[in-house]
């Protein structure tokens, strides 16, 4: 919110990416529960690797050997199972939306995206260095973390459901509370 409110659009959605990264892999790992043999292997493998990278200042680096298209591709086929016993029809495969998804916000890491030209504008027109404020980015700004605030729920409560963990967070006051206001959300 300290971001969209004083304008900073290039922060923010180099924030959101790093949500986009977190969820969907959080969604790829917790999807081995029911994957092959060979998903189930990534994941482990992957998250070994992960928590095996825990000790830097001895200088030692284990980079995961994980790209985002394996996460895409196995995420978006469940996302498409899902979307197809359901009834729903969303025209293209999941995989390829949650991959340009993933790119858009990526160009935003690397300043390669249309607006950053935007940096110059407004009423009246100025350099902005110190935020975006009173531009055409401010509204989007607050639909991007409403769109993302819940995609941060919707891999909470992932968790939750396929860890089994429901009852947990019904004894933790905080968590139940959060628990209790997404229900009524729906």
């Amino acid at each position: 919110m300290v971001l969209a409110r004083n304008g900073f659009a290039q922060e923010l959605c180099v924030l959101v990416r790093t949500i986009i990264e977190c969820t969907t892999l959080i969604d790829w790992v917790l999807g081995a529960v029911d994957g092959t043999d060979d998903y189930q292997n990534a994941v482990q493998s992957h998250v070994a690797s992960f928590f095996a990278d825990h000790d830097r200042v001895a200088g030692v680096h284990t980079p995961a050997n994980l790209k985002q298209e394996r996460i895409h591709k196995e995420v978006g086929a469940t996302l498409d199972r899902f979307l197809s016993d359901s009834g729903i029809e969303i025209g293209r495969p999941a995989k390829e939306l949650f991959s340009k998804t993933y790119l858009t916000y990526s160009y935003y890491v690397h300043a390669r995206y249309p607006e950053c030209m935007d940096m110059y504008g407004g009423s009246p027109s100025k350099l902005h260095v110190r935020g975006m404020l009173q531009t055409p980015k401010d509204g989007e700004n607050l639909d991007i973390l409403d769109t993302f605030a819940r995609s941060v729920e919707l891999s909470a409560l992932h968790i939750m459901v396929r860890l089994a963990l429901r009852s947990a967070v019904a004894n933790h006051p905080h968590l139940r509370q959060w628990l209790d206001d997404f229900d009524k959300s729906r």
